[in-house]
């Protein structure tokens, strides 16, 4: 629960509701009602909401699974072990120039590459290799996840990354 968001807590307290209206429904057959109870509340079908709620939580619990409404934060690619993370298949590309383009990092291994003035796109999603390649001109760095896009500052201002690496930002 520690990890709910909106759509997960509207859902269970739409399942709670319909609970609570179930008990009430069935107070209302077991007791007397009394008379500060407005006529409003006695006369409509109370029976049939619980299960229009109930409907409506799993058509909410769905949803926010599927990603069809809700944040995608709870939604994110699952923890992998580091076994795994290395078991995730890589296209391998072997001497080729690139340049004045786009360059994806994800799943992919650069071997005896030529990068000119490119953008280098990781999104963290698999590994990338580059080895025994040179880069030449403007490098450009960015990524489409916000947490990346923070690391690779972190980076930059710890002096990790070479000073003529530019990062894009998100949107960019």
């Amino acid at each position: 629960m520690a990890n709910w968001g909106f759509w997960d807590w509207m859902a269970y307290g739409t399942l709670a509701l319909s609970a609570f209206i179930l008990a009430v429904i069935q107070w209302r057959k077991d007791m007397t009602v009394p008379s500060w109870i407005p006529r409003f509340f006695l006369k409509i079908p109370w029976s049939y909401l619980p299960l229009i709620l109930l409907i409506l939580a799993t058509f909410i619990f769905i949803s926010t699974e599927k990603g069809w409404i809700g944040s995608s934060k709870k939604h994110t690619q699952a923890q992998i072990s580091q076994q795994e993370w290395n078991k995730i298949p890589m296209v391998a590309i072997n001497n080729k120039t690139y340049a004045q383009e786009v360059v994806p990092l994800d799943g992919h291994t650069y071997g005896y590459c030529k990068f000119i003035g490119v953008t280098l796109l990781y999104n963290g999603n698999a590994p990338f290799d580059i080895h025994h390649s040179n880069f030449e001109g403007l490098t450009l760095i960015r990524s489409d996840k916000p947490q990346i896009e923070q690391l690779l500052k972190a980076l930059v201002a710890l002096h990790f990354m070479r000073p003529d690496l530019i990062i894009i930002p998100q949107g960019e």
